[in-house]
């Protein structure tokens, strides 16, 4: 969500946790595209692991791909 100036710079400062973090959750929606639902499965429950992990959308918060990727796990079959 939003949050101010001093908590924004903290999160950007995380920049690896960050990086990592989103990059697991793309990955596992990739393979889920795919249709290689086991490995997506794996790389859901790995980005899950990346509890602190933030990721900036352009339009103006930051959003967690572990509560995302948690999210999506829930529904696959």
């Amino acid at each position: 969500g939003t949050v101010t100036n001093d908590e924004k710079k903290l999160i950007f400062a995380n920049w690896a946790l960050n990086d990592v973090g989103t990059a697991y959750y793309i990955k596992a929606l990739a393979l889920e595209k795919l249709g290689r639902l086991s490995e997506a499965r794996e790389a859901y429950e790995k980005t899950v692991s990346f509890e602190f992990a933030r990721c900036w959308d352009p339009s103006g918060f930051f959003w967690s791909p572990a509560e995302a990727a948690s999210e999506n796990l829930a529904k696959l079959p």
